[in-house]
């Protein structure tokens, strides 16, 4: 358990399980208040495994940097990272951001403030597009193949003007029995980069789920396979409540 009550502190840690994680137990970390900066590297800033992990930081424009299994990812447990307000940036490489791997609930909450998730670069997509990164990130419910079906996952954004970026399988999506929601519930204007299973998507008996409230938004995919993408006995639902949006989509 830390609990920091003021400062703009620098947490980095150059092994895992730091930061507000779980193994086979309990942690806790809460930063009051302060501009803070967050970098570690595997199973950090809320993640569990067998166990149960709460990362609350309350006030403050934060960064957080990891490389993956961060941000609000569990695998046969409960892992909740929660950030009330500030202009934050979330970066990681995959894997990151509100995952739900088999037995997990995996949830990023964050309350209001300009925010920045950015989740690729780590593993070449193995469809064989160059330049094209899987990420299984932004309220991705993940489950393995013929063996265990995923978990709960969630992103859920309160207001401000966001901007979030991915590669394949993320923003708001279940892949084999997963289940993965984004919501976005300010009425300004966001902006959703993807490349593949993206922005509302489901494939292998999963369930998908991305909600806008409002905005002129903008939604760009490297290709077609997002936007409400139902694939092999799914369930998909893409929202968006209002405003003059724009969708592009590759080949």
């Amino acid at each position: 358990m830390l609990i920091d009550f003021a400062g703009d502190d620098a947490y980095e840690a150059t092994f895992n399980w730091t930061q507000g994680a779980a193994l086979m137990g309990y942690g806790l970390l809460i930063d009051r208040n302060g501009n803070d900066e967050y970098v570690g590297r595997e199973w950090a800033q809320g993640a569990a495994v067998l166990g149960a992990a709460l990362f609350l930081d309350e006030a403050g424009n934060d960064v957080y940097r990891t490389d993956q299994y961060a941000q609000g990812v569990a695998a046969w447990g409960i892992a909740i990272h929660v950030d009330y307000e500030g202009d934050d940036v979330y970066e990681a490489q995959m894997l990151s951001q509100g995952v739900a791997l088999p037995g997990g609930a995996g949830w990023l909450l964050n309350g209001k403030g300009n925010d920045n998730y950015y989740s690729k670069g780590k593993r070449p997509t193995g469809y064989g597009d160059a330049g094209i990164f899987d990420s299984w990130s932004q309220g991705c419910g993940v489950g393995f193949r013929g063996l265990q079906s995923g978990g709960v996952a969630l992103l859920y954004d309160g207001a401000g003007r966001d901007r979030y970026e991915a590669g394949n399988f993320s923003q708001g999506g279940g892949y084999y029995f997963g289940i993965g929601l984004l919501r976005d519930g300010g009425k300004d204007n966001d902006v959703y980069i993807g490349s593949r299973y993206n922005q509302g998507f489901a494939a292998h008996e999963a369930i998908g789920y991305f909600e806008e409230a409002g905005g002129n938004d903008f939604y760009t995919t490297r290709q077609f396979v997002a936007q409400g993408l139902s694939w092999d006995e799914t369930i998909v639902a893409f929202v968006d409540h209002g405003g003059d949006d724009v969708y592009e989509g590759g080949g």
